[in-house]
């Protein structure tokens, strides 16, 4: 596979979100071909993501499989007797960063609720704290059970981020 410029990597955006609408405005899949057009386009803007934040993260160390993206993004907690309001600090199609204002400890499992802006529709989805910051209240929230149109929703919310200038809409 060759590398992929930013210029490039803003047509491939362009064409993914199209394909996106597609499926939203027509309420019908894609047919195979697309599918796997869309799969394609998105193995390339991850491989190009993960390729430019890891070259600015400097660190051999680095365990990140999947970009990640200074989304912020509306999440509503359920389980009590009414959503709590939150907001994702940053965003990954495995996970997301999120500062609370209640304790919390490794592998609770939270409920919760995605809201991404309009024509999207919210995305619920089961979460585990993986890791915690007490002294700034912010955990890592691991994904469990994200079907596969919540990812596809999830990676045109950070593809878009990052290619900047691009749009999820």
């Amino acid at each position: 596979m060759s590398v992929i410029g930013p210029a490039q990597a803003v047509r491939l955006l362009a064409e993914l979100v199209e394909l996106d609408r597609q499926i939203r405005t027509k309420r019908q899949p894609l047919s195979l071909q697309q599918k796997q057009r869309r799969a394609q386009i998105a193995q390339d803007l991850h491989r190009w993501a993960l390729a430019r934040q890891r070259s600015s993260w400097g660190g051999p160390g680095e365990q990140r499989r999947a970009p990640r993206a200074n989304v912020r993004l509306r999440v509503q907690l359920a389980g009590g007797p009414r959503p709590v309001e939150l907001q994702s600090d940053s965003l990954a199609v495995g996970g997301m960063s999120l500062t609370l204002t209640f304790a919390t400890r490794l592998g609770d499992r939270l409920h919760l609720r995605l809201v991404p802006p309009p024509p999207d529709e919210p995305l619920a989805v089961e979460g585990e704290i993986i890791w915690f910051n007490a002294a700034r209240q912010r955990v890592g929230v691991m994904f469990h059970g994200l079907d596969e149109a919540g990812k596809e929703l999830l990676e045109r919310l950070i593809f878009a981020d990052l290619v900047g200038g691009g749009t999820a809409e």
